[in-house]
């Protein structure tokens, strides 16, 4: 049985920092990544489905289902059609939208359209009893001109004004309608967020100077 806590592990520039001060904090829980997370933990869950991560990270992942046991999820109503677009020997879990959703929805229980790899996991993690999602490289595509969006500079370069976009219309939202959707799962964000989540059950860790918060009682940088 998996540990009710989930680390959620996305690709925001401060991924590599806060996740080791993450996984102190949380040193046995489960953990999800997608596209380039893989890059950083050999996770127990593994989201591969956007075409362009299919093409850079396929092999790696089914290298890894085989040989550590990771279980790989991807989207898609047809098997055998998901499974060959996507350059993916076999798959664990084959996930579809419950119904057509707006990217920012959120429900319990169920697959919304939420168009972000990252957003999926934590979906995945809710939907398998998570009690306590950690939230690692998920601040958002920053604000800032200049900023780099990828910890690894990876993927092809976003419009500035698009990546804005992203996060004041979709990530943010999403975020906030999971938080307000499941009084009863923790959520402790690692990392400055690019988007405003509050909550009774949020925790933020801002600072990567800052002590690692206990499990019991996280206390929040300052």
């Amino acid at each position: 049985m998996d540990n009710p806590t989930w680390l959620c592990l996305g690709s925001s520039p401060s991924a590599p920092t806060m996740l080791p001060r993450a996984l102190a904090a949380y040193p046995d829980c489960t953990r999800i990544t997608t596209n380039r997370g893989i890059q950083l933990t050999i996770p127990h869950y593994y989201f591969l489905s956007d075409h362009f991560a299919c093409k850079q990270f396929a092999e790696q992942a089914m290298e890894l289902r085989h040989t550590h046991g990771m279980q790989v999820i991807t989207l898609g109503r047809r098997y055998e059609d998901a499974i060959k677009r996507r350059g993916l020997s076999d798959v664990d879990f084959l996930i579809n939208q419950s119904r057509p959703t707006r990217p920012c929805d959120f429900a319990r229980h169920v697959y919304t359209d939420c168009m972000f790899s990252g957003l999926y996991c934590v979906q995945f993690a809710l939907n398998n009893g998570a009690t306590t999602i950690v939230s690692v490289g998920h601040e958002g595509y920053p604000s800032a001109i200049g900023e780099e969006c990828y910890w690894d500079h990876g993927d092809p370069p976003l419009a500035k004004r698009q990546a804005l976009a992203y996060t004041k219309n979709w990530i943010g939202p999403w975020w906030r309608n999971a938080v307000a959707g499941c009084p009863e799962v923790t959520f402790h964000f690692f990392g400055r967020l690019e988007y405003e989540v509050d909550g009774p059950n949020v925790r933020k860790t801002t600072d990567v100077d800052c002590a690692v918060p206990a499990l019991a009682a996280a206390q929040e940088c300052r």
